[in-house]
């Protein structure tokens, strides 16, 4: 990987292909998650990024069941 590609990325001016994500991450020793979480997080081996809670679901009440579908 080009450095000249690697600092438009860290200047925001290039937008990384998975490949290239792939590239970094691997460099650094890292998943390709952990460069998309917010910075601090710390993914430990065999765990997953935490699941996002839109907000329309956020407000269900827990245990509802949910509506059957027509068959």
């Amino acid at each position: 990987m080009r450095q000249a590609l690697v600092s438009e990325i860290e200047a925001e001016k290039a937008n990384p292909t998975l490949l290239s994500l792939h590239k970094i991450a691997s460099a650094l020793d890292l998943q390709v998650a952990e460069l998309l979480l917010p910075q601090g997080t710390v993914l430990t081996q065999g765990t997953k990024p935490p699941a996002r809670v839109r907000k329309k679901d956020a407000k269900k009440r827990p245990g509802r069941p949910l509506k059957s579908l027509p068959r």
